[in-house]
């Protein structure tokens, strides 16, 4: 990050008009992974007019309306230099912006990589192609688990490895009814199986 970003961050953030302008054009930038979109605040106060007419040197009155796209070409204006909106952002709120596609794409990388641990330990051919249709994001058990596993991934692949030991035990128990709980101690002794949303559904 630039020291001339950190030094436009530190001059907005001594401004408190700015703060519900920059708040919205955060939401803008994570929603569309660039300077996009129309920022407006239609019960803008005096303060939040004048802010902006600092940044681009003209007047506002509410409704307070500008593109995003514009805000950064005015902030090149001032006597920051070169800077770019995402890194006066990041600086600002003290975070690392992630898009909504990267955090789409972090589960999904989070979520194979707990199939392919479970794929690596089991050989039941049932359980191998139903962990293969749980990676087409179609299937009836791909959201579910998806969420899950960017929430508590332990818990995530603790569930699905019960689930695949349930289905190899069951195979090899065709002749007689089990209950629920046997097959759960069996398939993970010690683990109640009440316990993992996932393992409740996809059972």
């Amino acid at each position: 990050m630039s020291e001339q970003a950190r030094a436009c961050a530190a001059y907005l953030k001594d401004h408190p008009g700015y703060k519900r302008i920059m708040q919205e054009l955060l939401k803008k930038y994570r929603s569309y992974g660039r300077p996009a979109g129309i920022v407006r605040l239609d019960d803008a106060t005096q303060e939040e007019c004048a802010a902006a007419r600092g940044v681009f040197g003209r007047s506002f009155s509410p409704p307070l309306r500008f593109q995003t796209a514009q805000f950064e070409a005015a902030l090149q204006e001032l006597r920051f230099g070169k800077v770019s909106l995402k890194e006066v952002l990041e600086s600002y709120f003290d975070t690392e912006i992630r898009t909504k596609n990267e955090l789409r794409k972090t589960k999904n990388s989070r979520f194979s990589s707990i199939l392919a641990q479970i794929l690596e330990q089991t050989d039941n051919d049932t359980c191998i192609r139903w962990l293969h249709t749980l990676e087409e994001p179609q299937s009836g058990g791909y959201q579910l688990l998806r969420r899950g596993a960017a929430k508590d991934p332990e818990k995530t692949r603790r569930g699905l490895l019960q689930a695949c030991r349930s289905l190899d035990w069951l195979e090899r128990h065709t002749q007689s009814a089990v209950r629920l709980a046997v097959l759960s101690a069996q398939a993970n002794p010690g683990c109640s199986i009440g316990g993992t949303s996932a393992r409740k559904r996809v059972l």
